[in-house]
């Protein structure tokens, strides 16, 4: 989360502190609702699924951190 608050002042499609509080709302909603969400998938299939769905989303989390400094 320390990457976008840091990529929030070099862009320019809205003002900077409203780039603040978005990114700190999908931020918290993201701690409120990934734990739950990785609990629900294992009830649903397998703890291995569910540990292969957040190694996954660690991925993107990287490719997506690579992208934005670029």
């Amino acid at each position: 989360m320390l990457l976008l608050f840091s990529v929030v002042g070099d862009q320019r499609d809205m003002p900077p502190h409203l780039a603040v509080a978005a990114i700190s709302g999908v931020g918290y909603a993201g701690i409120l609702t990934g734990p739950a969400l990785i609990g629900f998938i294992p009830h649903l299939t397998s703890l291995y699924v569910a540990f292969g769905c957040v190694a996954i989303l660690l991925l993107v989390v990287s490719a997506s951190a690579r992208r934005m400094t670029h």
